[in-house]
């Protein structure tokens, strides 16, 4: 930060560490002029190696909130670091915890769970995997109950979680885990959420270390089969290879048998459970579709059938959920809803439930009718010459569209 304020560049190796703070810091302090005198003389006092003088900086100009901000970046960006060769040092670990200490950061990451393994040596690239995960990231089940609606879905995903859990115990203790297939089949209309808790049973599945990376890869018929002959099975291998380690999402499965006699889809299912045998332990495969469509492929293979036997329902969003997640979309990009527009936008999100076809979008027709209401209100607001910030934020019932 003071390099930057100062627009100076020091070779690297031109100064280490300490002397760097105890000389060139000090002259740059004493010649800044955004820093105010008090701060300025607590910052040239020499507080030891490990105090956070940015802190105090902030804290005394009255930033509190880029504090906050800061701390949080920065307990990241050593978290990532102290996972750079697998394994989380005493050391490192004191200076998480260190970071951690201070509460805007305790707050968004919590303490208690890091505090568990705060002071625990590891060593080896095969470390507890739980431990690991603690120390550089939260729960993902956390990321799941904040989800809008999906009541019955948050329990299923939440007893694999469970499952996984008590395993992975099983396994430290010495104890033989119980096998079983993590694959799983989403089933349900467009807009459900079924991408979106995919990525976060991965993230589940890395936590407690299932998987090493718990990336998410989607997928069609159109990413898995190829034109010609000799083609499908390439083109499966190499989207496989990017998922491995993590979980492999096939939206609308069931179109691999949909292509008629001379298709390659069968080459591309085969292909699949071939490397999901091979690769066994580093691939985890979620199908996604329609109910019945997805039934009726699964049950037409024995070797599907024999590999997924989890199925996961994803219901419609009512028209209440719908309407909490058009709050939410208002709230995250900075608008706010008046009061006619709110219950406007409350009927004809009943009207579009009550009327809806089976390719109704759900959330997807959430996100599609905000980005209209707030296309609308530019058109409305564009002709303005002066446009003020609350001008700017407020959404009306004009906005809405009427169709």
């Amino acid at each position: 930060m003071f390099l930057v304020e100062s627009h100076v560049i020091i070779p690297y190796s031109t100064y280490n560490y300490i002397s760097f703070r105890l000389g060139f810091v000090k002259e740059r302090i004493a010649k800044l002029a955004c820093v105010n005198e008090k701060v300025k003389s607590s910052l040239l006092k020499w507080k030891g190696a490990e105090y956070f003088y940015v802190n105090e900086a902030l804290e005394a100009c009255g930033q509190q909130e880029n504090s906050i901000r800061y701390f949080s970046i920065l307990y990241r960006l050593f978290s990532v670091i102290a996972k750079c060769d697998d394994k989380i040092t005493l050391s490192e670990s004191r200076w998480l915890l260190k970071l951690m200490s201070f509460k805007s950061v305790s707050k968004d990451y919590g303490l208690k769970d890091f505090e568990k393994m705060a002071f625990k040596k590891v060593d080896s690239p095969q470390q507890d995997a739980k431990t690991k995960s603690e120390g550089a990231k939260p729960n993902p089940l956390k990321e799941l109950n904040s989800l809008i609606g999906l009541k019955e879905v948050k329990k299923d995903i939440s007893a694999i979680s469970d499952f996984v859990k008590i395993q992975q115990i099983r396994n430290k203790k010495g104890i033989k885990p119980a096998k079983m297939s993590y694959h799983c089949v989403f089933t349900g209309n467009p807009g459900t959420g079924k991408t979106t808790v995919a990525r976060i049973l991965a993230k589940i599945y890395e936590y407690f270390g299932i998987l090493k990376k718990g990336h998410l890869v989607e997928t069609d018929r159109s990413g898995l089969v190829a034109e010609y002959v000799g083609q499908t099975a390439v083109k499966t291998n190499k989207i496989i290879d990017s998922a491995l380690d993590g979980v492999l999402f096939i939206d609308e499965a069931y179109s691999l048998v949909q292509g008629g006699g001379n298709d390659y889809g069968q080459e591309a299912i085969s292909t699949l459970l071939k490397r999901m045998e091979d690769d066994r332990d580093r691939l985890i495969v979620v199908l996604a579709g329609y109910s019945d469509e997805m039934k009726k492929f699964i049950d037409s293979n024995p070797g599907l059938q024999s590999r997924f036997n989890r199925y996961i329902h994803f219901p419609d969003y009512t028209a209440e959920e719908l309407l909490q997640i058009f709050h939410l979309n208002v709230k995250e990009n900075q608008y706010k809803l008046e009061e006619a527009a709110d219950a406007l936008l409350s009927e004809k999100l009943k009207f579009a439930v009550e009327h809806k076809q089976k390719n109704f979008g759900n959330g997807r027709f959430v996100r599609n009718l905000f980005e209209k209401t707030i296309q609308n209100q530019a058109i409305r607001l564009s002709p303005k010459p002066n446009i003020s910030d609350e001008e700017m934020m407020l959404l009306k019932a004009e906005d809405i569209p009427e169709n």
